[in-house]
């Protein structure tokens, strides 16, 4: 098959909350020159530049399309205009559907408006990088026939169990992260033989836990996420407390890379535990900043009341470290128990503060679980493989749409 061209649809270029998307978005360019990006708004490129490299960066970028913002500048209002009217099938078309759903005039030529620098555009593939995405425009009266693929990535159908309805009946085929995801999607009367899992990949990294050498009385557990209620750190506050207090002997401390709207709830939770110097919040930091932080760590620590998988927990792993997590989403997906860490109840301090206890008083089976770790996520994780599977995924759909138009 030649090169397909390929839309990726995404809110804003990867943020440092998502250094995965980063390098996804970068080697997907490299197997698909052709590929392009549709973006709802600029965002600061900085922290994906210093992951792939300012070049990287802009040629992924080249050829971007943008989805036009309202302004007091006329001259964007005339492109928009001029788009519109030459192309004026495609347009009255889009009018028509939107009418047809329920749209005011004012909102049908707020769709043509936003999304005028695709009019006129041919693809052989659309792909949303999020359901979350896609419900900001009709997917189906703007791409026409086009097939379409839209990813599942976080707690879409937990937060919003029928939000997506609408969405999943406007798209082809749908990505998910794992077996929690999809077996969410099927319960929304998605059909199953439309859904592809495919797992996050942990990022590259050039160092290993291995290589550290570490005191058995002196214990670093870490966390790195946004501070955000979803990721439970008020659990793992009280579990990192309850160890303090049980093991003694032990010096523990507590890293948390990350910021967020909790941040300061957090803070003065660690006070009111009376831990505040065992517990160190680090804010946002590069990429490589966080490996070395989470490489020198002897457990990673997440507690989440909701996740779809956790590429944190995944680059933990990467890094051979034992991890200590909920059983929450696809975290059980994520992490063995036994194998690669613990999996406890969620909403169970008590269990997190045992399993702990159990990892801080057993060196040898930190080391046993940090390999076992690292060599399961190389086996099943790495991004050479997720980039295949996505390949596969695209040239598939691309496939079955093209023998459906044979068959017509």
């Amino acid at each position: 098959m030649n090169s397909p061209k390929i839309l990726v649809v995404i809110s804003h270029w990867p943020s440092k909350a998502h250094p995965y998307l980063t390098w996804l978005y970068y080697r997907l360019k490299e197997v698909y020159p052709r590929l392009q990006f549709f973006i709802f708004s600029s965002s600061d490129k900085e922290f994906g530049e210093q992951l792939i490299g300012k070049e990287a960066v802009k040629s992924c970028l080249k050829n971007a399309l943008y989805r036009r913002h309202f302004t007091l500048n006329p001259f964007p209002h005339l492109i928009s205009c001029y788009k519109i009217l030459t192309n004026i099938k495609q347009s009255y078309k889009i009018f028509l559907y939107c009418r047809a759903k329920g749209s005011s005039i004012l909102q049908c030529y707020g769709q043509l408006y936003y999304f005028s620098s695709l009019l006129g555009k041919k693809f052989d593939l659309i792909y949303i990088n999020a359901l979350q995405t896609a419900k900001h425009f009709r997917s189906r009266n703007i791409f026409g026939n086009t097939p379409i693929i839209a990813s599942s990535r976080g707690q879409d159908f937990d937060f919003e169990p029928e939000g997506f309805d609408n969405v999943l009946t406007q798209i082809d085929h749908l990505h998910v992260l794992g077996e929690y995801l999809k077996h969410k999607a099927v319960s929304r009367s998605f059909p199953p033989d439309q859904i592809t899992i495919i797992p996050p990949a942990a990022l590259p990294v050039t160092i290993r836990a291995g290589n550290l050498v570490k005191s058995d009385k002196i214990i670093t557990i870490t966390s790195a996420s946004r501070l955000a209620w979803t990721k439970g750190y008020i659990y793992s506050l009280r579990a990192v407390s309850m160890v303090i207090h049980q093991l003694p002997d032990f010096h523990i401390n507590y890293h948390i890379i990350g910021d967020g709207p909790e941040k300061e709830f957090l803070q003065v939770e660690a006070v009111r535990l009376g831990i505040q110097s065992n517990v160190i919040f680090h804010g946002w930091q590069s990429q490589d900043e966080v490996n070395k932080l989470v490489f020198s760590a002897d457990i990673y620590l997440l507690l989440s009341i909701e996740e779809g998988f956790n590429n944190s927990v995944l680059q933990a792993q990467n890094l051979g470290i034992p991890c200590v997590v909920s059983n929450t989403g696809g975290l059980p997906e994520n992490v063995e128990d036994g194998v690669t860490g613990l999996v406890i109840p969620r909403y169970d301090a008590d269990a997190a503060a045992k399993a702990l206890q159990k990892l801080i008083q057993e060196p040898a089976l930190r080391k046993q679980m940090g390999e076992a770790a690292s060599l399961r996520v190389n086996q099943h994780f790495s991004l050479e493989k997720q980039v295949r599977q996505y390949a596969d995924m695209f040239e598939n759909v691309i496939r079955n749409h093209e023998d459906h138009i044979r068959l017509q």
